[in-house]
């Protein structure tokens, strides 16, 4: 019989991206070969994908049809692009401040977007009492979460 762990970890939503050598920092390390693992080739942009996919995945598997997750950037555009590829809803929470073009991008992934407060303690707060409205959406943690980490 097939584990329900393993089952919610197969099909990545994240790419695997490459290695590239840097001569420049190799001058640092005593001659060592340095390799730069290029995470900003991920869709969404940073290596948040991987681990918030597979927190998303897990959400999904458990029932959930909705993600809410609280960000100024990395983590919501993760979000918003896992939630694209399962075709679930997602609504992101941002502070204020959040650059339009992080704004722009989580629209681009046909996520709701709310701006709130001017922190991300305060867009986390909103984040959770927004959560707290439903029994179908799953808040999604940036960092805080073993499907993460």
């Amino acid at each position: 019989m097939e584990s329900p762990i393993k089952k919610f970890f197969e099909g990545n939503i994240y790419i695997r991206t490459p290695l590239v050598e840097s001569i420049e920092l190799r001058k640092y390390c005593a001659g060592r070969q340095v390799y730069l693992k290029m995470e900003n080739c991920q869709p969404s942009g940073s290596f948040k994908l991987r681990g918030i996919s597979n927190l998303c995945k897990y959400a999904v598997s458990n029932g959930f049809t909705e993600l809410v997750c609280p960000s100024h950037g990395d983590a919501g555009l993760a979000t918003a692009f896992t939630a694209m590829k399962l075709q679930i809803p997602c609504h992101v929470v941002v502070g204020r401040k959040t650059p339009m073009v992080v704004c722009d991008a989580l629209r681009s992934y046909g996520a709701t977007l709310e701006r709130f407060g001017d922190t991300w303690e305060e867009a986390n707060q909103r984040a959770i009492e927004t959560n707290t409205n439903t029994k179908t959406a799953f808040l999604v943690h940036p960092f805080d979460h073993l499907a993460i980490w």
